[in-house]
């Protein structure tokens, strides 16, 4: 099981392989670089689709959502634990297309099958 951040990332980017794509992870503390990675990959970096855990911005981070809503691409929000039960708000929740929680690193798994399975979708595309 993965104990650490960069081991959560190789977990998941193997589930990715086995599911047939590309998963590019990244993680910063710093919301300009993670805006900066978003439209580096959605504009020339051939993303189709985004999967955020938003951690610390969850509550307030209105322009980083904003940033995933200008891609036009679908994404879906991720949490380690029940956000619900926390009692906290996302400003994300409203327009993903899903929410994987609750479920540990599995919250990642869930919402990559789900995503995958939704991309091929027409209307998945539409934002």
């Amino acid at each position: 099981a993965p104990q650490t951040i960069n081991e959560l990332e190789r977990w998941v980017v193997g589930v990715g392989g086995a599911l047939g794509v590309d998963v590019r992870p990244m993680h910063s503390n710093h919301d300009g670089e993670i805006i900066e990675w978003i439209n580096a990959q959605a504009f020339g970096g051939g993303a189709d689709a985004f999967i955020i855990n938003p951690a610390g911005f969850t509550t307030y981070a209105e322009h980083v959502r904003h940033c995933l809503e200008e891609t036009r691409l679908p994404y879906v929000e991720v949490h380690y634990a029940n956000l619900a039960r926390s009692g906290h708000h996302s400003v994300f929740t409203r327009t993903a297309i899903g929410i994987a929680c609750g479920f540990r690193k599995h919250s990642y798994t869930a919402a990559l099958v789900a995503l995958v399975g939704m991309l091929d979708e027409p209307a998945i595309r539409l934002a």
